[in-house]
């Protein structure tokens, strides 16, 4: 959850998180183990409200995105267009990550 934070600034706090974990190691008795992470985000806005289960299924596909497509990524799922009111712009989904 990050609160005060609309997509794109959930998308890159998550990349920011990401990247530290990549940077970082774990000490183990058998040696130092490097770490990734993959993040999936949505986010529900005031101007664009999503159902919790939307916003919970939309964060789950970007995360099974972001495995799919490497791993060590952070995606955002966006709603497709058919979700969106009549009037509302449609959006391009948001990607982040080491390629």
């Amino acid at each position: 959850m990050a609160p005060s934070s609309e997509g794109l600034g959930t998308l890159r706090l998550a990349d920011r998180i990401r990247k530290v974990i990549e940077a970082s190691s774990i000490s183990t008795d058998s040696g130092e183990i490097k770490v990734t992470a993959s993040f999936g985000v949505a986010a529900s806005t005031p101007a664009r409200p999503l159902a919790p289960d939307v916003l919970l299924q939309l964060a789950d596909d970007a995360l099974y995105s972001a495995k799919k497509q490497g791993r060590n990524r952070s995606e955002i799922g966006v709603p497709e267009r058919s979700s969106l009111d009549p009037g509302e712009p449609e959006t391009t989904p948001l990607k982040s990550g080491s390629r």
